[in-house]
């Protein structure tokens, strides 16, 4: 069978780190960690791609403090209500707003925020 399945790139969300900083996440990986559990559970074929920010979202990231998504979490981990700027900004956020980029094309998928694999099971 076909599998398409994501998670959030720890190298960008919580480098350095075994357990995430966003609370939010319960488990983060990195493309060779996410690669070898497709592969050991019998998956080939492994493609991976990763998710940017696409033109919008920077500038949505410029207008929060340089990242829409620390000021969520920030204000998450604090118990704090949004404001309606960021309110307004994530609710408007559509998936015209993220460029997926194939692994070894032009970006380093390593500085994705997200991880998308794609792999085949025989």
């Amino acid at each position: 069978g076909l599998l398409m399945v994501s998670t959030p790139n720890r190298i960008t969300f919580s480098p350095g780190r075994d357990t995430p900083i966003n609370p939010f996440h319960t488990r983060e990986l990195n493309a060779d960690e996410l690669t070898s559990l497709l592969i050991d559970a019998g998956f080939v074929d492994v493609a991976m791609c990763g998710l940017f920010h696409g033109p919008r979202l920077r500038d949505m990231d410029a207008r929060h403090g340089g990242s829409i998504i620390d000021a969520q979490i920030m204000r998450a981990v604090a118990g704090a209500p949004w404001p309606p700027e960021l309110a307004a900004d994530v609710a408007a956020v559509t998936t015209a707003d993220f460029e997926m980029v194939a692994a070894g094309h032009d970006r380093d998928i390593d500085d994705s925020l997200d991880l998308i694999a794609i792999a085949v099971r025989p």
